[in-house]
C-alpha cells in the first residue's frame, strides 16, 4: 500500500514508523499500570529497555533461521549491520524472547512479579502496529481470496498486485487487539498470574489458523508445516502444561 510514507517532508518507512508507534503504545499503557499499581517508574523502564534489547535479538534470531539460505547471515557475517538491522524481523521471535525477558528481568532485579505481568500486557498490542506496519508494506500477505474483506494492493509493492488477497494482516490485527483487551481484564483479576498461559495459548491457536490463510513464501516450512504453525504447536503445549502445572500448585497439589 505504502512501503514509504512522506513525515514533514521526509521518507519514513512505514514498517519502522509502525513499530515506533507500537513501542509508544506499550510505553503508555506500561505507564498507565505502573501507576495505578503504586509500582516504580524507574523499575519499570529498566524492564522496557531490556524488552526493546530481547525483543529485536530474538526477532533477528528467527529472521536467520528462517531464512538461513538467505542474504541475512552474508549481512551479519559481512558486517553491514545497517542492512542487516534495516530489514527482517519475525514477529514471534521477538513475542518469545520477550516472554523470557519480562520473568528474567523481574528475578535478576528483584522485581515484584506484578513488573512482568505489566511487562507482557501491552505486547499484543505491539502486534497489532507490527501487522498494521506489514499491511501498508505489503508483506506478510494473504492468498488470493475474491470474499468478503479482500484487499488488492497496487504496484511497487511485495505483496501480488492486483488481485484479491486474504486480509492475513488486518485479521492477526484485530486478533491481536482482542488478546490486548483479554489480558488487561485478566490482569484486574485473580488470575493475572496466568498471563503468559494465556497469551500463548490463544496467540498459538489464532497463528496457527492464519497460517493457512497466509500466501507469501517466505515464512520457511517444517514438513508438513510452516515454521510460525511448528513454533506456534509448541508454544500451545508449553502453555497448556504451565497452566496445569501452576494451576495444581496453586490448589496445593502435587504433580506425580
Amino acid at each position: 500500500m505504502y512501503p514509504e510514507i512522506s513525515l514533514f517532508g521526509l521518507s519514513v518507512n512505514s514498517y519502522g514508523l509502525m513499530r515506533m508507534f507500537g513501542l509508544l503504545a506499550v510505553y503508555f499503557c506500561h505507564m498507565h499500570l505502573v501507576k495505578k499499581e503504586n509500582l516504580d517508574k524507574e523499575k519499570m523502564l529498566i524492564m522496557e529497555f531490556w524488552m526493546v534489547i530481547f525483543s529485536v535479538t530474538g526477532s533477528k534470531i528467527l529472521y536467520c533461521l528462517v531464512n538461513y539460505n538467505g542474504n541475512a547471515w552474508n549481512d551479519l557475517l559481512s558486517l553491514h549491520l545497517m542492512s542487516f538491522f534495516s530489514k527482517g524481523y519475525v514477529l514471534y521471535g521477538a513475542q518469545i524472547a520477550t516472554v523470557f525477558c519480562v520473568f528474567l528481568i523481574s528475578y535478576l532485579y528483584k522485581m515484584d512479579k506484578r513488573y512482568a505481568y505489566i511487562g507482557l500486557i501491552p505486547m499484543p498490542l505491539f502486534n497489532a502496529f507490527g501487522r498494521i506496519g506489514c499491511f501498508l508494506n505489503g508483506c506478510c500477505y494473504g492468498k488470493a481470496y475474491d470474499g468478503p474483506f479482500s484487499i488488492v494492493f497496487p504496484n511497487g509493492v511485495k505483496a501480488p498486485s492486483n488481485i484479491p488477497l486474504f486480509p492475513s494482516q488486518l485479521a492477526e490485527m484485530v486478533a491481536a487487539l482482542l488478546i490486548f483487551i483479554g489480558l488487561y481484564k485478566l490482569y484486574h483479576s485473580r488470575y493475572r498470574k496466568f498471563i503468559p498461559e494465556v497469551y500463548g495459548f490463544f496467540y498459538s491457536i489464532i497463528r496457527f489458523i492464519l497460517e493457512y490463510y497466509r500466501g507469501d513464501p517466505e515464512r520457511g516450512m517444517i514438513g508438513m508445516f510452516s515454521t510460525s504453525q511448528f513454533i506456534s504447536i509448541i508454544v500451545f503445549i508449553i502453555s497448556i502444561i504451565s497452566f496445569v502445572y501452576r494451576r495444581r500448585m496453586q490448589n496445593g497439589f502435587q504433580i506425580d
